[in-house]
């Protein structure tokens, strides 16, 4: 029997913040990781509003465990300082989405995804 994580199942279920930000907007920072050969290809877009990140897209080729984690990052860093973005962990997505052993790598993509955005930011925002 496999036990499941709600949360996990309702962010696959109903992925939050499907989309991109819209070319030329104010604050963007964009990222991606993987390639369509990997099976995993995720675009992260973040518009940031001075330090802060105020809105947050992304796009995802990539199995359901992947797509969540996309999905809780999605909703997680809205609202947080460039410095706490860039300090998320894998660990953090795998307690809170419960995520099994054996697709840690899901958090790992999503972690990578946000440090893709964030390499054209500084503390204080966008270069």
């Amino acid at each position: 029997m496999t036990v499941r994580s709600l949360a996990l199942e309702d962010h696959f279920q109903h992925p939050r913040n499907v989309g991109s930000i819209p070319a030329g907007a104010p604050g963007l920072v964009q990222g991606r990781v993987g390639s369509h050969g990997e099976g995993v290809l995720i675009e992260l877009g973040l518009r940031l509003e001075g330090p802060r990140v105020a809105e947050a897209r992304f796009k995802a080729f990539a199995c359901g465990h992947t797509i969540a984690c996309c999905s809780w990052v999605s909703e997680w860093v809205v609202g947080k300082s460039v410095r706490e973005a860039e300090a998320l962990d894998a660990a953090t997505l795998v307690v809170a989405l419960a995520l099994p052993a054996d697709k840690v790598r899901s958090a790992d993509w999503a972690v990578r995804a946000v440090a893709a955005a964030l390499r054209d930011a500084t503390p204080d925002g966008v270069k």
